[in-house]
């Protein structure tokens, strides 16, 4: 009878240990966003990134607070990645400078918003001279 209940207190204790170590092993999710300079009159990219692997599909939504108004996008997936993105078009006649892009991000039912900046650059000119 001695035996049985050793090896039941010793079962039991190895599979707590066992159990704590696999909840251990999955990190929770969390991401990255990142926008890129563009030039006047053409695109900015603003991209999210899930850094760990996300138990279900995730969704993202970005305002870009240009200096002529916001611009709300929506970003979408290509392919099986764990990136999200979107090319914003830029107006010829935006003003050039820092943008500040709001990007929320949908997971698993929970919402965040993340914060990142771009650059508008003035568009070259080609007329030579």
């Amino acid at each position: 009878m001695r035996r049985f209940g050793m090896i039941s207190i010793l079962s039991l204790s190895l599979l707590a240990v066992l159990s704590t170590g696999v909840l251990a092993a999955s990190p929770a999710t969390s991401f990255s966003v990142k926008a890129n300079h563009a030039a006047q009159g053409g695109q900015l990219m603003v991209q999210a990134k899930a850094r760990h692997s996300v138990k279900g599909d995730f969704s993202a939504t970005a305002v870009v607070h240009f200096a002529s108004g916001d611009v709300s996008v929506v970003l979408t997936r290509t392919g099986h990645s764990s990136r999200v993105s979107v090319k914003v078009p830029v107006s010829l006649t935006e003003q050039p400078g820092s943008v500040s892009v709001d990007v929320s991000i949908t997971s698993n039912g929970a919402t965040q918003t993340l914060t990142t900046h771009g650059v508008v650059n003035a568009a070259s000119d080609d007329t030579g001279g």
